[in-house]
């Protein structure tokens, strides 16, 4: 019995971890897009990315970001630091601090992208959610407009707006 249990779960982690990093690539490449379909105000010629709590989106946003010239991704560890980014993404890991991290970039022009679409309302701009196994997202345009930032019409149609 042991033994097959042991069989299962392996093999479970074989099909699963696959899938989880497929999935963080999808996140980076969307994070990376988003890039692209915001208007930030006038300033800074290089827009950084950070990402908090997930290495593998990480990891595949510096991956993109390297064929992309002014694009930067950095692992923060702080809402201090999310106020230095002009994206911020907040893994499910990081959602705890969710507040710490909306008021660390209330008066500034950060996009902050969560993982998950329930917390959407509660201050972040946009949020990550899977459905019928495709990676989707709700966008809050009302929140990214206040911060001084217009979305791309491209933006807002692939999304669902809340």
């Amino acid at each position: 019995m042991n033994r097959q249990l042991f069989v299962f779960t392996i093999l479970v982690c074989l099909v699963v971890s696959p899938l989880m990093a497929q999935e963080a690539k999808f996140k980076a490449l969307f994070l990376v897009k988003f890039s692209d379909y915001v208007e930030w105000p006038a300033g800074n010629s290089v827009t950084v990315l950070g990402v908090v709590g997930d290495s593998e989106v990480q990891e595949a946003a510096q991956a993109y970001a390297a064929k992309k010239p002014g694009l930067q991704v950095k692992k923060i560890s702080s809402p201090a630091e999310a106020a230095t980014c002009s994206i911020v993404f907040l893994s499910k890991n990081g959602l705890g601090a969710l507040s710490g991290y909306v008021s660390a970039i209330d008066k500034g022009s950060t996009l902050l992208v969560i993982d998950g679409k329930d917390k959407v309302k509660q201050g972040a701009d946009i949020g990550f959610y899977l459905e019928d196994n495709k990676l989707r997202y709700v966008i809050n345009i009302a929140n990214i407009e206040s911060k001084n930032m217009i979305p791309s019409s491209r933006l807002i149609q692939l999304g669902t707006v809340i």
